[in-house]
C-alpha cells in the first residue's frame, strides 16, 4: 500500500494561494511539512505543496470526480511525484461539501491571483486515505505535472 504520514499537528498557519484557476496551499518557510508525507519505493517523501482543482482534472473509466487534491513532492533532481486524491460529491469525509479541511480553507477564499495566511485543522482531515494512513488501491503512471513548468513526474 501507499503509506502517508500526517505528523501530530492539531492545527496549522498555512499560505493558500488562488491562481483564479485552482489553488495551492504551502507551508510558511521554515515549518518543516506541515502538510505531511508518503513513502514511496522505500523513501519517504515531504509534500511540498498540495494543489485543489475543481473539477478533478483525473478520470477513472472516464468519470472525473467534483474536486481533486495533488500532494506533490520536488525532489532536487529526477521526476516529482505527485498524490492525486478524489474528492467526491457525497457527504462521506472524501467530499468537497462534507469535508470540514477543505470547508475551513474555503471560508477565507482570497481574490483570484492573491494569498491569504489560514489556520487549518490537521491535514488527516482532507481525505480518509490520509485519516487511514495507506491507500491500498492506487493507480500509478508517468507523467507531467498539470501546471507549468509541467515538471516530469509519477503519478500515484
Amino acid at each position: 500500500p501507499l503509506q502517508f504520514e500526517t505528523g501530530d499537528h492539531a492545527a496549522s498557519s498555512l499560505q493558500m494561494y488562488n491562481t483564479g484557476n485552482y489553488l495551492r496551499v504551502v507551508a510558511p518557510a521554515g515549518q518543516g511539512s506541515l502538510l505531511g508525507s508518503f513513502k514511496y519505493k522505500g523513501s519517504i517523501l515531504p509534500v511540498v505543496y498540495l494543489d485543489i482543482h475543481v473539477p478533478g482534472e483525473h478520470t477513472i473509466d472516464g468519470e472525473s470526480s467534483s474536486a481533486e487534491v495533488q500532494l506533490v513532492h520536488l525532489p532536487t533532481s529526477g521526476p516529482a511525484v505527485a498524490v492525486a486524491l478524489r474528492l467526491h460529491e457525497s457527504g462521506d469525509s472524501s467530499s468537497s461539501h462534507g469535508n470540514s479541511w477543505v470547508s475551513s480553507i474555503l471560508s477565507v477564499l482570497p481574490a483570484a491571483n492573491t494569498h491569504v495566511v489560514v489556520e487549518t485543522q490537521s491535514v488527516k482531515k482532507l481525505h480518509p486515505a490520509l485519516s487511514r494512513g495507506d491507500a491500498a488501491r492506487y493507480f500509478r503512471y508517468d507523467g507531467t505535472l498539470t501546471r507549468a513548468p509541467c515538471r516530469e513526474a509519477e503519478w500515484l
